[in-house]
This record gives structure tokens, C-alpha cells and sequence, in this order.
């Protein structure tokens, strides 16, 4: 052997190598070998890799996921604006999923509100008889209250006076319109570092009309369609009924942590009363981020693992029979 100075240190080089041959392995070894290789770790592709969507778009980011499918950040370039936009997959494949989307889309659609997320286009499919998935370009807002609650910061009275203010606009607004969130939850209100709250995720939401909303609250006996309209309620943003007023509307639908009463008691008529039941519930979250609470402590107001009669706890099924 003989040594080799590179840089000042000195490499030590022994004998060649023998040299190695080639053997061809069996056909069950080579196909052995291949799943191996497929099965191994690879690079993640680009989120807005095989996105369906115009040109404009330029994917970023994903910063959600889900059942019905994904979420991107996006940046159009005819606008300069910063967008978001939701990715349905086989949205016909689970017709629970094919409901809430189009409930969603036809609800929002006809919102125009500051408090309230705003559906800037809806990516027309390339085949209209074809088509599994669908493309929803929606504002973005900078976080929402269930991140916001997760930080190690803490807000002013102020803050937190001004974000229930803002939210408290927004279901206003909604319930002008005859609709019932009926899925409020720190999740699904979005919060830009203005304060400012915009309201989104209408999958569960029903349209009851706004008719009977300005009017007492009668969860036994709801009013009826035949009342007459007064101009100020026909002046109100509208859209079509889902569902007529006088039948059992879904109770199994708020998250539980936040789910009014009259929906854990299986109540068949409730009201707008539901969604103010939420926002309190978020209120008090908002309160655990005053200064000398620490970020452990924060938490939902009633949380639990079960929630009766809809989804008793395994270890207490024989309590409820």
C-alpha cells in the first residue's frame, strides 16, 4: 500500500479491490426486491401536484386536511391576493360528504358578508358528466380560534371583547338569512391579526328561512310558512329551504364540546339559540387567554368522551337502558 497526502492529511490506500462479478437473481428475488424499493420512504410530492385548477393559481402550501379531501394555500396571479382553495375527492362516492358540499356551496354562495368566509370561484369541472372532484377558491384568513387559543400568548380584554364582537356580527348576519350554523366551534371561526372573525364550514348548516327568525323564539310551536312576510324580513338576504320548518330537524350535529342542550336532549324544533349557545362556549375559551392563565389550563368549556343519548360513554351503556 502506499500513502496519499490530501491537505495536509495523510491517506492510507491498501490493496485493490477484487473485483466482483454480476449474478442474475431469480425472478421471485428481483420482484422481492422491487416492493422493497416501492415500499421505502420517498421525497412528498408538491401538495398542488395534479390539481385540476387555472393557471392563475399557484399552489403553496397545505395547511389542511380531511375526509372530504385537502385545502391548499394559493396565490393568484391576476389579483396578487393569497387565496385558499379546497380539493374534493370522489365527492359522489359517500353521499353524506356529496350533501354537506353542496349545501356549503349553495349556502355560502349567496352570503355576502364581511364576518363571513366569501367563495371567490368554483373551478367549472373540464367534463360536467365525468367529474369526481371539485375545486372551491375561498378567502384565507391568517390562523382561526382553535390555533389561536393553542398559542402561548395572551390577549387583552379588548382583544378578546373585539373578537366576540366580530363573531357575534357575523351569526347575526347568518341568521338574517334564515340559517342555522349549527357547527360553530373555534375551528370553524376564522381570525385575522386585525381581530377581525370570518365564519366558514356551512357543511352543517340548514336553511330554515328568515321568516320566523325576528320573531320570539317557540321551540315547541315554530311559526309557520302561511305568516305573512313583514318588509323588513323580505329585505333580508335569502336562500331556498332544505327542508320544511315543521319537520324534526338533525340533532346529532354541533361537536360535542360545544352543543347546546337542546340538541344533546334530542329536542325536535330548536332555533338560532343553538349557535349562541356555541359562541359563549368559544367565549369562554377566549377568556382562559387573559394574562395569568397559563396555556396548560386553557381548554373547552364542557368537554367530555360521551355525550348522552346520542353517544353514551362504553363504560356506563347500561346507565341509559
Amino acid at each position: 500500500s502506499r500513502a496519499i497526502s490530501v491537505q495536509g492529511i495523510s491517506l492510507a490506500r491498501g490493496p485493490p479491490a477484487p473485483r466482483r462479478w454480476a449474478v442474475a437473481r431469480p425472478p421471485a428475488q428481483s420482484a422481492r426486491l422491487g416492493q422493497e424499493l416501492m415500499a421505502a420512504p420517498r421525497i412528498p410530492r408538491h401538495p398542488g401536484e395534479n390539481w385540476a385548477i387555472p393557471k392563475r393559481y399557484k399552489v403553496q402550501e397545505l395547511i389542511g386536511s380531511g375526509s372530504y379531501g385537502s385545502v391548499c394555500e394559493a396565490a393568484d396571479s391576476e389579483t396578487n391576493d393569497v387565496v385558499a382553495i379546497k380539493r374534493c375527492k370522489r365527492i359522489f362516492e359517500d353521499l353524506i360528504d356529496c350533501k354537506r358540499i353542496l349545501r356549503e356551496i349553495s349556502i355560502l354562495s349567496k352570503l355576502q358578508h364581511s364576518n363571513v368566509v366569501k367563495i371567490i370561484e368554483i373551478v367549472k369541472p373540464h367534463n360536467m358528466k365525468t367529474f369526481d372532484e371539485l375545486y372551491i377558491v375561498m378567502e384565507l384568513a391568517d390562523s382561526d380560534l382553535k390555533k389561536l387559543c393553542k398559542q402561548d400568548v395572551t390577549l387583552s380584554p379588548l382583544h378578546i371583547s373585539t373578537l366576540l364582537y366580530n363573531l357575534l356580527v357575523g351569526l347575526k348576519y347568518i341568521h338574517s338569512a334564515g340559517i342555522y350554523h349549527r357547527d360553530l366551534k373555534p375551528a370553524n371561526c376564522f381570525v385575522n391579526q386585525d381581530c377581525t372573525v370570518k365564519i366558514g364550514d356551512f357543511g352543517l348548516s340548514r336553511a330554515i328561512g328568515g321568516e320566523q327568525l325576528h320573531l320570539q323564539p317557540h321551540p315547541h310551536t315554530p311559526r309557520g310558512e302561511e305568516e305573512e312576510q313583514s318588509p323588513e324580513a323580505s329585505s333580508r338576504p335569502q336562500v331556498p329551504h332544505t327542508q320544511r320548518l315543521k319537520k324534526n330537524l338533525t340533532g346529532h350535529v354541533v361537536t360535542r364540546w360545544y352543543r347546546a342542550p337542546e340538541l344533546i336532549l334530542l329536542q325536535d324544533n330548536y332555533t338560532e339559540a343553538i349557535d349562541v349557545w356555541s359562541v359563549g362556549c368559544i367565549y369562554a375559551e377566549l377568556l382562559g387567554m387573559l394574562e395569568g392563565t397559563h396555556v396548560m389550563d386553557r381548554g373547552p368549556l364542557f368537554p367530555g368522551s360521551s355525550c348522552f343519548p346520542l353517544s353514551p360513554d362504553h363504560k356506563h351503556k347500561t346507565d341509559y337502558k
